[in-house]
């Protein structure tokens, strides 16, 4: 998965070339979910995370998924992406769980919250899946969360913005009463809020990620 120096090739002879499996890593699962312009890296991504990463990919999807004509084009796309800690190599794909989507959820948003408590929220300000919490309480605090996301976005950097996180302290705790996500799965905008900080370094948004896009992109 790095930059070839060699004379140009085309996609037909380098077929197959690419035998690992090429998996995001949680901060390349992050940025496949934050809001932003078109952005090849952002498809590579999210072509990996909905099922490319459960095989290694061709040639010709790579140039496909990055818009790259060329395949060494393509391949200095990778090694960008990899460099900046977003993919990584492996010998073997994601693992692929045989339970409903709605029972997975509870346990990756659990791993998600340093308190183990945390929800998503959909675009009308119900709760989708919670962990942690009783459905009422859920509910509530998933009109809660929706209200103070909107209050945040008009107190926040650009920056913060494209990342699409927000941090709401509550009290004189270092850690945040609650922190609010805006992950943008395609068709719809999810928010995930956990309760004091999210885990960004956790594998857990990774499965999610894949998840969450299979189900609405």
């Amino acid at each position: 998965m790095t930059d070839s120096a060699g004379p140009r090739t085309t996609a037909a002879s380098v077929r197959g070339a690419v035998r690992a499996f090429v998996i995001p890593t949680a901060a390349g699962a992050w940025y496949a979910l934050s809001a932003g312009a078109r952005d090849p890296r952002r498809a590579v991504l999210r072509h990996l995370l909905r099922d490319g990463a459960r095989r290694a990919p061709s040639v010709e999807e790579l140039c496909a998924w990055t818009g790259r004509a060329d395949s060494r084009e393509a391949r200095v796309v990778l090694f960008q992406m990899q460099r900046a800690g977003w993919l990584i190599g492996d010998v073997a794909p994601l693992p692929e769980r045989n339970e409903p989507p709605g029972d997975r959820l509870p346990a990756l948003l659990e791993a998600l919250s340093d308190r183990r408590q945390a929800l998503l929220v959909d675009e009308s300000g119900l709760c989708v899946a919670a962990a942690g919490m009783d459905e009422a309480t859920a509910q509530r605090v998933a009109g809660l969360a929706q209200v103070l996301h909107g209050l945040c976005r008009t107190l926040v950097s650009e920056d913060e913005k494209a990342v699409g996180v927000f941090q709401l302290t509550m009290g004189a705790e270092p850690s945040p009463g609650w922190t609010l996500c805006a992950l943008d799965v395609g068709c719809s905008r999810l928010l995930l809020g956990t309760c004091g900080n999210v885990y960004r370094e956790s594998d857990a948004i990774v499965e999610l990620a894949a998840l969450l896009l299979r189900r609405y992109e």
